[in-house]
């Protein structure tokens, strides 16, 4: 994305091999009639200065004021959304008790171990989803 600064066209990028076998990177102004044309200029020279000029640019206030606004609506957002998923699990908390309490009363219904053994493991599969909703509605 380097263009000439005399023609405005961009500039080609090559590879040269130096003295003692290594490549040189340059940019160069391929448009004939540029008085820039032919010229080369390394690559390391040209991406420096432009480094130490993006080191000196310093925002103004008024984008500085921007950016902490679209900050802080991003910040808003995000917690309303923790707090959206902190009270749908409650809800969820809620509904799993209710299954829990559900399963209990097939258990004292029941009068086969076979059904009481798979409701036994129904509770404690509730109950570890129960914990994990417990978890997220801590954060």
């Amino acid at each position: 994305m380097v263009v000439c600064g005399c023609c405005g066209t961009p500039r080609r990028s090559y590879f040269a091999t130096g003295r003692h076998g290594g490549r040189i990177s340059y940019y160069m102004c391929g448009k004939k009639g540029c008085e820039q044309y032919g010229k080369s200029t390394k690559r390391d020279a040209l991406e420096g200065e432009v480094g130490e000029w993006v080191k000196s640019l310093q925002p103004t206030k008024g984008l500085m004021k921007l950016a902490a606004a679209m900050f802080r609506i991003a910040w808003d957002a995000r917690s309303e959304l923790a707090a959206e998923m902190r009270q749908a699990a409650v809800g969820q908390i809620k509904t799993m008790d209710k299954e829990i309490d559900t399963v209990l009363g097939r258990i004292a219904a029941a009068t086969n171990a076979r059904v009481i053994a798979c409701n036994k493991d129904k509770i404690a599969d509730l109950e570890k989803q129960e914990a994990l909703l417990v978890e997220k509605q801590a954060y």
